[in-house]
């Protein structure tokens, strides 16, 4: 499909907010809201709009992401690196409130 308007990085982060500020309340939890920054970028950077709309991906991201603490798959003794190489995340990010989270899928 050939595109017919061209749109800003703000256009579509507004886009992506809204939808989150409308669905959070129903269907977010706490390690969506932490990582709710990381998803933006790899939107932004990522070329994720290529085959669907801000509101698809937002959906998809706060009902299907695959998002874990560290802490959660340690093995006794492993540094958070160790976790990283050996699950391979997409990516890993901490938070605000200093929880690190490992990045499987934005759903």
């Amino acid at each position: 499909m050939k595109r017919l308007v061209e749109v800003g990085e703000d256009f579509v982060k507004d886009a992506l907010v809204a939808r989150y500020n409308e669905l959070y309340d129903y269907v977010g939890n706490y390690k969506t809201r932490a990582c709710w920054d990381v998803f933006v970028e790899a939107v932004l950077e990522g070329g994720l709009l290529e085959e669907t709309t801000p509101r698809d991906l937002v959906d998809n991201y706060l009902v299907n992401s695959d998002i874990c603490e560290i802490d959660d798959r340690r093995n006794e003794g492993e540094k958070d690196e160790e976790v990283a190489e050996r699950l391979d995340p997409i990516y890993t990010h901490e938070a605000d409130d200093g929880r690190k989270y490992m990045i499987f899928s934005f759903g």
